[in-house]
């Protein structure tokens, strides 16, 4: 469970205990930020941590935590120390943040950086972030609301969410796919 100002806890079932990871300036395998915004388990079953001030790090519980470095590789990325939502697929990391959504290949270098000057995704300030069942990536914004990205493009689409006949709802916290494939959003209206 990650915390605003806590760090990490890590609640083992078979036992009960719970423990809790902290910053320690002594310690530099340990945990770097005490804000963890998300965290996202991959297929490798490691944890990866998005903090608020100091980039990606995960977590692997036979190791030490490692530190992942979301600073730009070529041009067309950004920095983007402060993170909130990260997802990890088949080709590499997304990374969504106060600076827009970045991409990382699992396989090279390569990397690219979205936002509303860059791409079609009209609001920088990335909350959540959703692969669905059928490879379509969701990306929910702060005041921008919901989008999708075309597949084998990197255009985006901007779906309305509509609160009532005349209010929007742009803001998009989280997002959950259930066992059916269905989508729900957390918004800013509930």
């Amino acid at each position: 469970m990650g915390t605003a100002n806590n760090g990490l806890f890590l609640y083992n079932h078979e036992n009960g205990n719970l423990i809790n990871f902290i910053p320690a300036t002594d310690d530099v395998y340990g945990l770097r930020d005490s804000g963890i915004l998300d965290i996202y388990l991959d297929s490798k079953g490691l944890l990866w941590l998005a903090s608020r001030g100091d980039g990606i790090q995960f977590f692997d519980t036979k190791a030490p935590f490692s530190y992942y470095s979301t600073q730009p590789r070529d041009p067309n990325t950004k920095n983007n120390p402060s993170v909130r939502a990260i997802l990890a697929d088949e080709q590499g990391l997304w990374v969504g943040g106060y600076n827009g959504l970045s991409w990382f290949s699992n396989t090279s270098k390569a990397s690219k950086h979205f936002d509303e000057k860059s791409s079609s995704l009209s609001n920088r300030n990335v909350y959540s972030l959703l692969k669905d069942s059928a490879g379509t990536l969701w990306v929910g914004t702060e005041g921008g609301g919901l989008f999708f990205k075309k597949k084998d493009t990197e255009q985006f689409v901007h779906l309305k969410i509509m609160q009532s006949e005349n209010v929007q709802e742009d803001y998009v916290f989280e997002m959950f796919m259930s066992s059916d494939g269905s989508v729900y959003l957390g918004t800013g209206s509930g």
